[in-house]
């Protein structure tokens, strides 16, 4: 697909949502939209007839192709008082194009005319989103009667007034029309400078003393102040914006999809933050965020924020360039991190230096200042051996490269090279005989004493201390080298403790219980990685035989947790109830042995006759339900009632007993977890 037609889509994308918005302008932008569908679709014409929400008006015709007149005569005479009917209308007249075919799509309140001379590609991308919008623009006409004033403005003149001054009233009522309009949990408003959004009032919250102050430029609400557009987050609790201070007070009220909007003020400057939220993984619909956006845009403009202004200066130029020329090539000799050639560029330029990857994510963990210049940064390209590293950003008031030194740029990247080879090389190493040490200690095989040793020369505590592990799901995706270098400096900031890899799971052995919340380095890993992450922490060991143990288990544990999606993302190692001791290598043979002595004589009959009784018996044990039974193992209920009476006559145990029930139901539990842990074994 060309560059060309790339544009024209996110032009057809822009114009649509614009049509929901601007109901004035609606006619106009539906129309522009049609004129891009037909050139990226390279259909032979395209029309429109949108039937009205109300008696009120007549139907809306919109043509774009050849002959402009006599299409619109045609199509008018053909015209229904409903859709069914102007479809048959169409239907039943010979084709207006001799050389194209025509495709009638209904829709609501609506019906889409599209004449092509090949087969229309209903999977192609500009098709979907144009029946996606047409849709939405719909749903938007139809309750605009319901939720704004004369189907214009969302409130009467006064309290428009009101909500653009940012009085406390007027912003409650903006806020249940929110709720109504979105369907949502939970809305909440965030005043808006241009260094802080501040949260205060709320409408829906389980805490009455709900609120948070954000930077612009983090967290979800910050980075719409400072984009100026939507964001939608899926699922808060694995999101790349979330933002310490602030993800605490917003975990509390359970928040997991949030949609929020800038509100801007008459210098089109982001002055307020309206948010949207539920409680569920849920994503808002399109025709609830273009609801939304067109609350958004009909309470423009709010109050002018008052903007504070940051001055660079350009004195620098003037230093002995040589010198500086000097500390650049000793930071490149010396340098293992890449924070110290952006430090050093910031002082230089008087201004501010990020370098990101290919995902636009900062390579370095360090904080920086959110840039308040409104000028476009500098852009440099990295690439290096056909590799696509990412983007160097210089946001300054200097002229680049200066007069006095015109190869800076290129030095600059050369150093960003030889910084980062030298980086991934030192980390491929130690990671590789870190990777290769814990792999070792989950291999009952190996050799004690050599790997006891060798994790002493590794600087690893062995007597004493406590494992965290950590898991990263990226379905079926292994993490890159690029990936882990990012993950384990973040660790080594936040626990100052090496992160251990063994393909995608993570451990942190510490000599030492560390202060630092689990939540708090979930948060900063996934700033650096939003996939789903599971942490289990505080496993305490206090002998090398015991740190083996909690190795061994805690990755069994993790088995049990990703197999079953459990919601809960951050546990401790205790926390796992009967789990924990099925896991628990010192207990798990012992188990084992338990539980197949209760059951032989069952599991014996199975093997002989190839029957299934010890499943059902032992399902039936943990549901105390046949029909669950039943359900489970698509069988009768009567099936399942022979199948546990013929278990109990083969077993001959008093049941009345209540020591035998409970060993009777602590073996089933033991029994389904080998059967699904050797299953395990048999597909790796």
């Amino acid at each position: 697909m060309s560059h060309t037609i790339i544009q024209l889509g996110a032009a057809l994308f822009r114009d649509l949502q614009y049509a929901a918005i601007d109901p004035k302008k609606r006619c106009y932008f539906i129309f522009r939209a049609l004129n891009k569908y037909l050139t990226v679709t390279e259909s032979a014409g395209v029309a429109l007839i949108r039937y009205p929400t109300t008696n009120e008006h007549t139907q809306k015709l919109t043509y774009c192709g050849p002959e402009q007149g006599k299409m619109e005569k045609w199509l008018q005479e053909r015209i229904a008082v409903t859709v069914e009917a102007t479809v048959a209308n169409i239907d039943t007249t010979p084709p207006v194009f001799s050389y194209a075919k025509t495709q009638l799509l209904p829709y609501m309140n609506g019906l889409l005319i599209i004449w092509h001379q090949n087969e229309l590609d209903t999977s192609d991308e500009h098709h979907n989103v144009l029946v996606e919008y047409l849709e939405a623009i719909s749903y938007v006409e139809e309750n605009e009667r319901l939720y704004f004033y004369r189907n214009e403005r969302a409130f009467e003149p006064e309290l428009s007034k009101r909500i653009q001054q940012k009085e406390q009233d007027g912003i409650t009522e903006l806020l249940a029309l929110t709720k109504a309009i979105g369907n949502c949990d939970f809305v909440f408003w965030g005043d808006a400078n241009s260094s802080y959004i501040e949260v205060a009032t709320h409408l829906g919250s389980q805490d009455s003393g709900f609120g948070f102050q954000l930077p612009v430029g983090k967290g979800i609400g910050g980075n719409v102040a400072q984009n100026k557009r939507l964001l939608q987050v899926n699922d808060y609790k694995n999101c790349e914006y979330r933002y310490q201070e602030v993800s605490t007070t917003v975990d509390k009220e359970n928040l997991r999809s949030i949609l929020a909007l800038p509100v801007k003020d008459k210098e089109v400057n982001t002055s307020g933050v309206l948010y949207a939220s539920n409680r569920d993984v849920e994503p808002f619909p399109l025709k609830t965020k273009l609801m939304l956006l067109r609350l958004g845009q009909s309470i423009e403009p709010l109050t002018k924020q008052k903007e504070l202004k940051h001055f660079f200066t350009n004195n620098q130029s003037s230093k002995n360039i040589k010198q500086k020329k000097s500390e650049l090539r000793k930071i490149i000799q010396r340098a293992k991190q890449l924070d110290d050639l952006e430090i050093w560029l910031e002082d230089f330029l008087k201004g501010i230096v990020i370098i990101v990857d290919e995902n636009k994510q900062q390579y370095t963990t360090r904080l920086k200042k959110t840039s308040t210049n409104k000028n476009q940064p500098y852009t440099y390209s990295l690439k290096h051996h056909n590799q696509n590293l990412g983007e160097l950003l210089i946001w300054t008031t200097m002229k680049l490269p200066p007069d006095d030194w015109p190869d800076l740029i290129d030095d600059v990247i050369h150093g960003i090279y030889i910084i980062m080879e030298r980086k991934e090389r030192i980390h491929h190493l130690i990671e590789l005989e870190r990777s290769q040490w814990i792999n070792s200690l989950m291999d009952s095989s190996t050799d004690l004493t050599n790997l006891y040793k060798k994790g002493i020369q590794l600087g690893i505590p062995l007597d004493r201390g406590e494992v965290w592990t950590i898991y990263w799901n990226l379905n079926d995706k292994r993490l890159s080298s690029l990936q882990k270098v990012k993950l384990e400096e973040v660790v080594l900031k936040t626990v100052k403790a090496p992160l251990i890899f063994a393909e995608n799971t993570g451990f942190i052995i510490f000599n030492k219980s560390w202060q630092c919340h689990p939540e708090e380095l979930r948060n900063q890993l996934l700033k650096q990685l939003p996939v789903t992450t599971w942490i289990i922490h505080s496993a305490i060991y206090s002998s090398f035989r015991e740190l083996q143990n909690n190795v061994k288990q805690l990755q069994l544990l993790l088995k049990q947790i990703t197999t079953f999606e459990q919601k809960k993302y951050i546990i401790e190692f205790n926390d796992f109830g009967l789990d924990y001791l099925l896991t628990n290598p010192m207990l798990t043979d012992e188990l084992k042995r338990f539980s197949n002595k209760i059951f032989q004589p069952i599991m014996i009959y199975d093997q002989e006759n190839k029957t299934q009784l010890t499943k059902t018996f032992a399902l039936y044990l943990v549901y105390q339900s046949p029909p669950q039974v039943a359900k489970k193992l698509y069988i009768h209920t009567n099936t399942v009632h022979y199948r546990v009476n013929r278990a109990k006559e083969l077993l001959d145990i008093d049941l009345d007993k209540l020591g035998n029930d409970i060993a009777l139901r602590l073996a089933a539990y033991t029994w389904f977890y080998h059967q699904e842990h050797e299953q395990n074994q048999k597909v790796q």
